[in-house]
């Protein structure tokens, strides 16, 4: 799973208030480059506050106590089922399964949405754009017009019924 991230151009650190060999040797063994120890979870806030000054997007995985700040503070916070009740308040998304690997479908979900938001959002001030365009450049006319206007409703209505299309690929 953590090569299927990587893979895919993400960042994959562990972030962690265990000891320092510990969280090293578990980087180390499922091929993370990054590992942070023995953090506080004033210490996870203020790493994932950096990440972001810096312009990254931070998808934060926790199940504690202690990992409810950094949830709360994190792009994106992911607890697990059976993580403390805080830890599950303060999550976006909450895995219902104890296995991680749900990770890529979340991400490939939620790059099929990006793409049919953008779509949705090209599809409905598109047409509009060229209508007002034409109407002061070619003297388009309302036949003109309302074509455009009922193309543009019907490829809305086409991008909007797509992730029906991609349901069976996540």
């Amino acid at each position: 799973m953590i090569a299927t991230l990587q893979h895919a151009g993400k960042h994959v650190a562990i972030v962690s208030g265990d000891h320092l060999q510990p969280t090293r040797w578990l980087a180390h063994s499922l091929g993370i480059e990054d590992s942070y120890a023995e953090m506080l979870p004033t210490d996870k806030v203020t790493l994932i506050h950096q990440l972001q000054q810096q312009g990254k997007t931070v998808c934060f995985v926790g199940d504690g106590l202690n990992d409810a700040l950094a949830l709360k503070q994190a792009d994106v916070g992911i607890a697990l089922h059976d993580a403390s009740s805080l830890a599950r308040d303060t999550a976006h998304v909450i895995l219902f399964d104890t296995r991680l690997d749900q990770l890529i479908d979340l991400f490939r979900l939620s790059d099929h949405l990006e793409t049919n938001m953008q779509g949705n959002m090209l599809s409905s001030t598109l047409p509009g754009v060229i209508t007002i365009g034409g109407v002061y450049v070619f003297h388009f006319g309302l036949v003109a017009a309302y074509g455009l206007f009922y193309a543009g409703f019907a490829a809305g209505l086409t991008n909007a019924s797509m992730p029906l299309t991609h349901a069976k690929d996540v």
